[in-house]
């Protein structure tokens, strides 16, 4: 429908689709698949230097937690406006037909590579993944270890969805908002001076570990934040005159934050800089959904849809194709070489999301009748 008088019609539904996020999901994942090329067969040393100036993965990762609390929260507050409360148990389920028929197929692989002696990895490494605690148990050098950022997605939705139940914050806006500025607050401060190195031995070094859920939890809550205000905001919003300061505010906060970090920028800079890419991130994401949004267009064209929609499979599924993570063994393979690991990565996750994930999203869908 046209704007009217300078404003534009609320471009988040009541229900369906919201414009523009499997494109933020596409630029995710490709930024998380770019910077991991360096672990592939013999790339060439100017894609490893421009690799790294150009394609963040942390960046692509804080855009899918963003994403991951804005979506959740939004449909959690649309359930209770339609139906009054938050069923746990349909919101649980829910989560179990999207995440575990890939993971755990992905996991049946490994196993079968590890009984034909092609993949090892350590016991360490599978509790982490059997637990969802991936992000503080196992190693490094596996073909699990991109799982940390699932842990951290896992862990977000045992607790945000229980707080939102036992104490009513959709009726409750100052206890909503203040819960959600706790790790808004005190996230910079642990990366700032409580972050261990890497994964010790004692159980404080792993939950203060660098890929805890206390090193994340803020992007997480900034999608919180804005699901309510997204939830909450009137239909219509004048921003046309606002929208290109915000937006140039916003890349160049994002831009100018992955330079610092990338130059060395130290570790104040490293501390501060995901807060505040997180709310750009933020912005981004809200802006896009408005059709007079400079990228409307681009986000919602065919090719990144199609992205969007298969980047879980993509994110599941790309580490089986990387030799450094893989293992000495598959240094050799076709299929594990830089010029090709793409094409293979998106043909095995095709199949994985006509074959798996298609036939689980429509129980999935039933479960919302």
């Amino acid at each position: 429908m046209a704007a009217t008088n300078g404003e534009s019609e609320s471009p988040v539904p009541a229900s369906g689709r919201i414009p523009s996020l499997d494109g933020w999901r596409a630029i995710a994942i490709l930024l998380v698949l770019c910077s991991h090329v360096v672990f592939t067969n013999s790339p060439p040393r100017a894609l490893v230097y421009w690799a790294g100036w150009f394609f963040d993965g942390e960046l692509g990762v804080r855009i899918f937690f963003v994403l991951s609390g804005f979506l959740i929260s939004l449909l959690l507050l649309r359930e209770t406006a339609q139906k009054g409360s938050i069923s746990l148990k349909r919101f649980y389920l829910r989560r179990v037909f999207r995440i575990f028929p890939i993971y755990f197929a992905y996991l049946a692989v490994l196993l079968v590579l590890t009984l034909c002696g092609l993949y090892a990895d350590s016991s360490s490494s599978w509790l982490g993944c059997l637990t969802f605690t991936r992000n503080m148990l196992g190693r490094g050098r596996s073909g699990t270890v991109h799982f940390w950022s699932l842990a951290v997605e896992e862990q977000f939705y045992v607790l945000w969805p229980v707080l939102l139940c036992a104490f009513h914050l959709w009726k409750r806006r100052f206890l909503y908002v203040g819960i959600l500025m706790l790790p808004i607050i005190l996230c910079p401060i642990i990366r700032l001076y409580f972050v261990s190195a890497g994964l010790g031995e004692t159980l404080a070094d792993r939950i203060l570990g660098p890929r805890s859920i206390l090193v994340y939890a803020d992007s997480l809550a900034t999608g919180c934040l804005g699901a309510w205000m997204v939830w909450r905001s009137p239909p219509h919003w004048e921003w046309r005159r606002l929208h290109t300061v915000i937006l140039m505010a916003a890349v160049s906060c994002i831009v100018g934050g992955h330079l610092l970090q990338v130059s060395g920028g130290g570790r104040t800079i490293n501390a501060l800089v995901p807060a505040v890419q997180a709310w750009s991130v933020l912005a981004c994401i809200w802006l896009g959904t408005h059709k007079d949004f400079p990228g409307f267009g681009i986000l919602n064209s065919g090719p990144m849809v199609t992205i969007g929609v298969l980047s879980y499979s993509l994110y599941v599924w790309h580490f089986l194709f990387v030799s450094y993570f893989m293992g000495a063994r598959f240094e050799s393979w076709p299929t594990h070489d830089w010029k090709y690991w793409i094409p293979c990565t998106a043909a095995f996750s095709a199949l994985s999301y006509y074959f798996l994930e298609v036939p689980f999203m429509r129980l999935r869908r039933k479960l919302r009748s």
